[in-house]
């Protein structure tokens, strides 16, 4: 997939989201050290890095590693299929928030399971102190994808 296919793929997802956002979507539990990661099939371990995706049949996929859903919207779903991306706040780590509302934080000093090194946050003050010392400046959803996805 050249430059252009993938901005306008991204784009597509992008748009599919928000049209979408209203319908009702439910994530499911993850069993953590049972379920597995769609994507590159490691067992799902570290609550703080776990992401889940909803498609609009309300098929729930569950990943390790925001890097890993990533690569899986990418190569694996057609863009109408997307209904929500969620994860988990870093900070609190007990329950799933719609990936387009959270603040993003790519570093070093964070060790996701699959080296995305990528945290998300509720707040930009959250991530603020995630960051805090570094030259680093929170991500928004859009922006995180397009790195992440060499955009």
């Amino acid at each position: 997939m050249n430059g252009r296919a993938k901005k306008l793929w991204l784009a597509v997802v992008f748009i599919a989201i928000f049209i979408f956002s209203g319908c009702k979507t439910s994530v499911e539990k993850i069993n953590f050290g049972v379920d597995a990661c769609a994507s590159c099939k490691m067992t799902i371990v570290d609550k703080h890095f776990a992401t889940e995706l909803v498609t609009s049949k309300g098929r729930a996929y569950k990943f390790d590693d925001v890097i890993c859903m990533l690569r899986f919207m990418q190569t694996e779903l057609s863009p109408e299929t997307v209904v929500s991306p969620f994860v988990i706040n870093h900070n609190d780590a007990t329950g799933f928030i719609p990936a387009v509302n959270a603040v993003f934080v790519v570093g070093d000093q964070l060790h996701s399971p699959m080296n995305g090194n990528t945290a998300a946050f509720l707040t930009k003050e959250e991530a603020a102190v995630a960051i805090m010392d570094t030259q680093q400046r929170p991500l928004t959803w859009e922006e995180l994808a397009g790195k992440l996805l060499g955009q």
